[in-house]
């Protein structure tokens, strides 16, 4: 993102600077006047037009600057509520925790081996990533329901789990809290939605995209 900051105002200027560099090269040509067939002295018109041509360079180069900085502000101010969301960081915290006893408990009873168990430390590695994307979080997110979904049908099947009534206690808790846990990303969401809505309507938000401003991700678990 850092490198995408510095190379759009580097287009727009190169793209001002080729006009300009254009113009400059033109400008001797049309700087003399034009001589009318009735003796009549006139400026050449493309003198006019040169200086036109300098003008729409900078303001497109402005106008492109703008919008890129405008629609980049907007979007970076968007993923900033949603990581500064306490709400959603105590529910991730909550999920992580939950996903860890769970495995606990299930690797009482599973292989070493077992894929559920790898999936579970996967999952709660990405739900406490500082670093980790919308994206990644919502997959992860929708990755434990699946699995507290599937070991809720599972496990109690497990004789050694039918031997302890704890355990037992414990996987029907987790496993109960796991699914019913409701998102709290209602308000991200909108932003998205009205973010993206105004960005593909907009000249400006056209424009933002051919430089590099994507639409945002919901924060989306099936």
């Amino acid at each position: 993102m850092k490198n995408v900051k510095l190379i759009v105002p580097i287009i727009s200027l190169v793209c001002a600077a080729v006009v300009c560099g254009a113009v400059l090269l033109w400008a001797p040509v049309c700087a003399g006047p034009l001589e009318l067939a009735n003796g009549n002295m006139v400026p050449m018109r493309c003198a006019y037009t040169a200086k036109v041509a300098v003008l729409l360079a900078l303001v497109l180069a402005a106008v492109a600057l703008g919008a890129y900085r405008g629609w980049s502000g907007e979007r970076r101010q968007a993923l900033e509520t949603f990581t500064e969301n306490t709400a959603l960081r105590d529910y991730l915290e909550e999920r992580s925790m939950d996903a860890a006893n769970l495995r606990v408990v299930a690797a009482r009873h599973l292989d070493r081996e077992d894929e559920d168990l790898a999936a579970l430390t996967q999952v709660r590695k990405t739900l406490t990533d500082p670093e980790a994307t919308v994206e990644e979080l919502a997959a992860a997110d929708a990755e434990l329901t699946r699995l507290a979904a599937r070991l809720q049908q599972e496990l109690p099947q497990l004789a050694s789990v039918q031997q302890s009534s704890r355990d037992q206690a414990y996987i029907t808790t987790l496993t109960r809290t796991l699914l019913a846990a409701q998102s709290v990303t209602d308000s991200y969401n909108a932003q998205v939605e009205s973010f993206n809505r105004r960005l593909e309507a907009s000249l400006t938000g056209k424009l933002a995209q051919l430089l590099g401003v994507q639409p945002l991700t919901a924060y989306e678990t099936p």
